[in-house]
């Protein structure tokens, strides 16, 4: 398993503050280690700065990766799958969670957490549908979007795998942010 995020920094260079993006990967391998895989620095996220980091990585001799974590940027699915064909590709909680929590007013994400808790946290694929369903109908008149940025439905966040499997929530950011956390301060882009 692979968890891939970026985190943006305001960085010291030569003499400006500027914005910087760390792109971050990090593995558990089958006996369950962790490792850093490698961290890069662009000048922002994107598609196409995954693909250099995937080729990265395939060139340093990962030969497939059996689900890889990400945030849902645009075309990152795509650059996966180009580079890792058999990868299974699973967005993070988190950042599902933000995307939906986007289309909501502050007043009702209290409620909107608590009916999305319920929808990650079903049993089985059935008990998930009936969840959103029902957080649905109680947001459909304020919030109409939100069941389209709930990837159960679309068959996201459980890779497309068969119904028979329920989803399982995984957070790309949580581990990328914990494992940073430490350093944060200390990193400066040199020239």
């Amino acid at each position: 398993m692979v968890f891939m995020d970026a985190i943006h920094y305001h960085v010291l260079s030569e003499g400006q503050i500027v914005k910087k993006v760390v792109y971050i990967a990090i593995g558990i391998d089958l006996d369950g280690r962790k490792d850093v895989l490698g961290m890069w620095v662009g000048e922002n996220e994107s598609a196409k700065y995954w693909a250099t980091v995937l080729n990265s990585l395939k060139n340093r001799g990962i030969d497939d990766i059996f689900i890889a974590c990400t945030d849902n940027l645009t075309g990152f699915s795509a650059a996966i799958e180009a580079i890792f064909p058999r990868t299974e590709v699973q967005n993070c909680i988190i950042h599902q969670l933000r995307n939906s929590s986007k289309y909501v007013s502050y007043k009702d994400i209290k409620e909107l957490m608590k009916d999305l808790k319920a929808v990650y946290g079903a049993v089985d694929e059935q008990s998930a549908l009936d969840a959103l369903d029902n957080s649905c109908r109680s947001f459909s008149g304020m919030h109409p979007r939100i069941a389209e940025t709930v990837p159960c439905v679309k068959g996201k966040m459980n890779g497309g795998r068969p119904p028979s499997l329920t989803c399982v929530p995984i957070s790309a950011c949580m581990l990328i942010e914990r494992s940073t956390e430490p350093t944060a301060h200390e990193i400066r882009i040199m020239p």
